[in-house]
């Protein structure tokens, strides 16, 4: 058609009317446009040359137009000429578009090509066209819509909003475009979603703030929700529905209950649609549902046993599922977890030795902290020190789990092991498990006692207190720690802040230890009456202290006076230390003498003389 139709007897025949040679290069525009759009080598052009060819014939059509309208002897002919024109512009404007996309385009530039194509279809109102009664207008006009649709998707993302009006236009009054015009707001509905999600995590800059990132995965949720309208795009727009909101659900912690079930909701429904392909990403569904339905057993409020049993049994059908499709080590370590919560211990330890055999990413790292924490549950801290000795002894082990291993070794008295895991761990800890750590780390130097133990005990007993200053055994260790440091600070009580003041009988009894360690380290001469003043002055502070102490363990009857500390690896009786105290003073005093072979004596030894308050003064 495309050669009949520009050959000698058509549109190149010289004998025929303008009208009648316009007509036969708009017939062959339209089929070498046609030729174009089958991307294939014809005899009439090859694919390169179909849409120049086919852009030469539309200029060549308007070129023989007769200049002079023909007589409007009817409505019919207007309407007809109309007709004519619309058609016309649509081959123009198509033929323009195909140029657009060429490697070298007719008009210079894609652009220019673009531009030139939305001018030949300029001036006609194409929405009001594709409501005419005219059914053949109509479906120009729906045509012309279309095309001017892909003409802005082509110009890019500046003319989106350009092409969804006309996409909108489509889908309200053609029918027979509507389809694809559906299929095509879904898609760009689904790339907006993409873009807020992506800036709502943010993971390769400056993450929004959480109100902004609220705001960004609200609207993400309302555009995956549009993109729902594409069969195409449900399963990976319910997928990513699912992890928008496990991050709203992080991000608002109020409402992550709802959150969870929507994330419940999207990730039964990927599950659903990716059945049929099976594999690993129907595994990956299938992992995320079980792990959503732990997570809303965490986030309610009020749960009763019989719905968290529920949700934990949901868990584990979508996890077993999920296994059996493609076992992966995160599959398994979610399982060991549901396992473990719904008492199965056997099966949750069996699911992280699983896990162990195919080892991540991560060396096993996540695997082997969950298997030690369930043997550590089960009493088996031996078996829990194992579990995370291999990784640890390879030097690969992050710091959470040298933490772990140090925490196993000083709950079991391994005060050696425990401080070599702890100095690896802790430059790299943060809180609160660095309290915690220097915690530990500080109560081992004081039980090793090697070279230079003090200042490193007081060290982390500082670090301890700064990091958790509401954590009662971090006060003690820091007061006892500048206690047994016995430093300059000690002396002039400048480290006093160290045994802060309290209401509880232990603060009271570990103030008053730190100033009969200030009246210890005081210079007293027989020939200064002022310095035996100033330490009788300090020695009332610590009685009054001990005294006080008395008196809160008689008023707060509920008060804890049993207290075990951790350095001495024992429970202490605050009363009776209390007790003590106040005869260490009388001793000083010389009110009373205790001979070093009675009973009074090793009492006071086991605690004050540890602790180094035994010695009334530095003279």
């Amino acid at each position: 058609m495309a050669l009949t139709c520009s050959g000698n007897q058509a549109a190149a025949d010289p004998r025929k009317s303008g009208i009648d040679r316009a007509s036969a290069y708009f017939n062959a525009a339209l089929a070498f446009n046609f030729l174009a759009d089958q991307q294939a080598d014809t005899l009439a052009c090859e694919t390169s040359s179909c849409t120049r060819f086919a852009l030469d014939h539309i200029e060549r059509s308007f070129i023989h137009q007769e200049a002079l309208p023909l007589p409007a002897a009817s409505m019919a002919v207007a309407g007809a000429d109309r007709r004519f024109d619309i058609r016309r512009r649509l081959v123009r404007a198509a033929a323009l578009r195909g140029s657009s996309e060429m490697l070298a385009p007719a008009c210079g530039a894609p652009e220019a090509c673009l531009l030139s194509a939305n001018e030949a279809l300029g001036p006609y109102n194409w929405e009001g066209l594709a409501a005419s009664e005219d059914g053949v207008v109509s479906a120009l006009a729906c045509r012309a819509l279309s095309l001017r649709s892909q003409v802005n998707f082509l110009r890019g993302p500046a003319q989106e909003p350009l092409e969804v009006t006309d996409l909108r236009h489509i889908v309200q009054r053609c029918p027979d475009f509507s389809a694809a015009a559906l299929e095509r707001l879904a898609q760009i509905a689904f790339g907006r979603a993409e873009q807020l999600r992506a800036s709502m995590l943010n993971a390769g800059g400056t993450p929004p703030g959480k109100a902004e990132a609220i705001s960004l995965g609200t609207s993400a949720m309302a555009s995956y929700t549009d993109a729902l309208q594409s069969d195409d795009l449900k399963l990976p727009a319910y997928r990513n529905m699912g992890l928008v909101h496990l991050k709203l659900a992080e991000l608002d912690r109020t409402s992550a209950s709802f959150h969870f079930e929507a994330a419940i909701d999207a990730f039964n429904t990927a599950q659903a649609l990716s059945q049929a392909g099976g594999g690993t990403d129907h595994a990956a569904d299938l992992e995320r549902l079980g792990a959503s339905y732990l997570s809303l057993a965490d986030a309610r409020e009020k749960i009763t046993p019989l719905e968290e049993e529920t949700l934990i049994s949901s868990a584990i059908r979508a996890l077993e599922k999920a296994i059996l499709q493609a076992p992966a080590y995160k599959s398994w370590i979610t399982l060991g977890g549901a396992y473990a919560r719904a008492g199965r211990e056997k099966d949750a330890e069996a699911a992280y030795r699983a896990a162990l055999a195919l080892a991540g990413t991560d060396n096993g790292e996540q695997a082997s902290l969950s298997l030690a924490r369930l043997l550590e549950k089960m009493g088996k801290l031996g078996e829990a020190l194992a579990a995370l000795e291999p990784l640890y002894t390879s030097g690969k082990a992050g710091p959470g789990l040298e933490y772990t291993v140090a925490r196993l070794r000083f709950i079991r008295a391994d005060h050696a092991g425990a401080l070599e895991a702890l100095t690896r761990a802790i430059p790299w800890l943060q809180s609160p498990l660095d309290a915690e750590a220097h915690y530990m780390a500080g109560i081992s130097e004081s039980i090793l006692r090697r070279p230079g133990w003090q200042s490193r005990m007081l060290a982390h007993g500082d670090a301890a207190a700064q990091a958790n200053s509401f954590a009662v055994k971090y006060i003690r260790l820091d007061c006892l720690a500048h206690i047994l440091n016995g430093s300059k600070d000690v002396r002039t009580a400048a480290s006093l802040q160290r045994c802060p003041s309290g209401t509880t009988p232990e603060r009271f009894l570990l103030r008053g230890m730190y100033f009969l360690k200030q009246a210890q380290l005081m210079d007293v001469s027989a020939y200064n009456a002022a310095s035996q003043d100033y330490w009788r002055s300090v020695l009332r502070l610590a009685e009054e202290s001990f005294r006080a102490g008395q008196q809160a363990a008689k008023a707060q009857p509920g008060a804890s006076t049993k207290v075990w500390f951790d350095d001495l690896q024992r429970e202490v009786n605050v009363e009776d230390m209390l007790a003590s105290g106040l005869t260490v003073i009388s001793r000083c005093r010389r009110e009373v003498t205790i001979p070093p072979e009675s009973g009074t004596w090793t009492g006071l030894d086991s605690f004050f003389g540890h602790y180094g308050v035994l010695k009334c003064s530095a003279s």
